[in-house]
Parts: structure tokens; sequence; C-alpha cells
């Protein structure tokens, strides 16, 4: 099942597809850029975070 958040124009957002980007490629961002992006998000990426879990309906 999709994680989907809805935005205030209406929208929606794949908010899982996004966290699942981000823990992928976390590691080609350098030092600044993951300070940033932490900063930003409020999650810490300098450790390595278990693998995503989905499990889809039959």
């Amino acid at each position: 099942m999709a994680t989907f958040q809805r935005l205030p124009d209406g929208s929606e957002h794949r908010t899982g597809v996004w966290i699942a980007n981000q823990r992928r490629r976390h590691v080609r961002l350098d030092g600044d850029q993951l300070a940033a992006l932490t900063e930003l998000s409020g999650l810490d990426r300098t450790t390595a975070a278990p693998p995503l879990r989905v499990t889809l309906p039959s």
C-alpha cells in the first residue's frame, strides 16, 4: 500500500517513495548537503536505515 500525503493545494505526494529514495540516495551527498537535508527533514541520515518493507495485498 502506497503512502500518500494530501497537500493544501489538493494534490497528492507519494511520501513513501520519497522516503525510500532518500534512504537510497543519501550516500551520494557531501557533508554540507547531508546536514542541510537533516535540518530540513528532521531525519538523521548519518546512520544506516533499516530496509523498507512493504506488504502488498494479494
